[in-house]
């Protein structure tokens, strides 16, 4: 399918398209640190390094957290 994992690519293409497509997003929302870092990693190449790996991790857990503040400011959720 068209399906995309970034832990099977051993190159930066997969990032990089990724990057891309979620850029405008997140531009629109204003996430001036998460905007920088896909504006970084739309535009790399070759090896899928540890320290990138490490550096897209830390970049997906402040994905993470803005999506979990629209949650709690926008969506109503329900008491069990």
């Amino acid at each position: 399918g068209s399906e995309m994992c970034i832990r099977d690519r051993r190159d930066t293409a997969g990032v990089a398209a990724l990057a891309h497509k979620m850029l405008p997003l997140f531009t629109m929302l204003r996430t001036e640190e998460i905007t920088a870092q896909l504006r970084l990693l739309e535009r790399l190449e070759g090896p899928l390094t540890p320290d990138l790996q490490t550096r897209i991790g830390r970049m997906l857990e402040s994905v993470d957290e803005v999506v979990k503040q629209a949650q709690k400011r926008y969506l109503c959720e329900e008491k069990q």
